[in-house]
């Protein structure tokens, strides 16, 4: 990526998320060697608060529109860089970025040029850096111009097709994105906007920030997608078990799995550096993450425990009138 000294810079990206396609969540031996995606290259592990993994970086070539919000024509020709990652043996991310800077010129230059700035993609335009990064969060439709999500896609895809995954799924999870646009200039102080879309699974955030805290941006949306991701899940989760219960079916088959496997990954932050915490404790304020984990988790708890009395009864029908 360039550096502070070509001005101000704009940089686009999108996360997916998902589970890992196994019945039980990895352990940290198998999911570094899932994660060698680039040969020689190393992968980029923790142990805690949660256990987390990074793969090396992998360099995907782009030419293509770009969005921009005033719809000024735009051609785009770089690359982009995309790497996974793996939380707690049991999410798995694909995340790509790329940095849009002017191409100075409307002719396209030989593969080399490109190759030689990895993660960059030179745009012909007149839009400025707030026009393309605005543009490109709204553009996150199922065809958006520089479809950085579907690199993400094919990198999620790569690792589930491991050879020693059971592709057993112990629940149902919706894949959910994150779509982020940094804007970066100067010593700026790191502030975000965060928008829910009207497809629940998008989320779009808008930072700003100094050039120097980008890889800190990064991984602050990546965090901001894994826990997004944790709600959105139990949220369905729960929907889940009502439907279960109307049709007389146990609900605890569809709730046990979460609290087993995904309520010990909830950690918000904790991979995030202290210059981005500030922006956590935004979100702690309002909506209130956290405050939401627990009333949902909270429900899952007393419906499992419920249940348990039931059964142990004997005598009170499922569900309670």
């Amino acid at each position: 990526m360039p550096g502070a000294d070509h001005g101000p810079l704009v940089v686009v990206g999108e996360v997916r998320t998902c589970l890992v396609q196994n019945l039980v969540a990895l352990p940290d031996s198998f999911v570094v060697q899932m994660l060698k995606l680039a040969p020689g290259q190393p992968v980029y592990s923790s142990k805690r608060p949660v256990a987390h993994a990074t793969s090396p970086d992998r360099l995907t070539g782009l030419h293509c529109s770009v969005a921009s919000f005033s719809r000024r024509k735009a051609q785009g020709c770089g690359t982009a860089l995309s790497h996974a990652t793996v939380t707690g043996g049991r999410i798995l991310q694909g995340s790509t970025r790329a940095c849009l800077l002017p191409a100075g010129s409307d002719l396209r230059r030989a593969w080399r040029h490109y190759l030689d700035r990895p993660g960059v993609v030179e745009v012909t335009s007149r839009a400025d850096l707030e026009d393309l990064a605005e543009g490109f969060l709204a553009d996150h439709g199922h065809e958006p111009a520089l479809n950085l999500g579907s690199i993400s896609e094919r990198i999620i895809d790569e690792v589930q097709g491991w050879r020693r995954l059971d592709h057993g799924t112990p629940l149902r999870a919706r894949r959910t994105r994150v779509l982020w646009a940094a804007v970066l200039d100067g010593a700026t102080r790191p502030t975000a906007r965060i928008t829910l879309e009207q497809d629940e699974r998008v989320r779009t955030v808008r930072l700003n920030a100094s050039p120097g805290d980008l890889p800190m941006a990064m991984r602050f949306c990546e965090d901001l997608a894994l826990h997004d991701w944790l709600l959105t899940t139990v949220t369905h989760a729960l929907g889940q078990a009502d439907r279960a219960t109307a049709r007389g079916r146990d609900p605890v088959e569809v709730l046990q799995p979460i609290v087993d496997q995904l309520v010990p990954l909830w950690t918000p932050g904790s991979h995030v550096d202290p210059v981005m915490r500030p922006l956590w404790e935004g979100l702690e304020r309002h909506p209130g993450f956290t405050h939401q984990w627990q009333l949902l988790v909270a429900r899952m708890r007393d419906k499992i425990a419920y249940r348990m009395i039931q059964l142990r009864d004997g005598s009170r029908p499922w569900p309670p009138d």
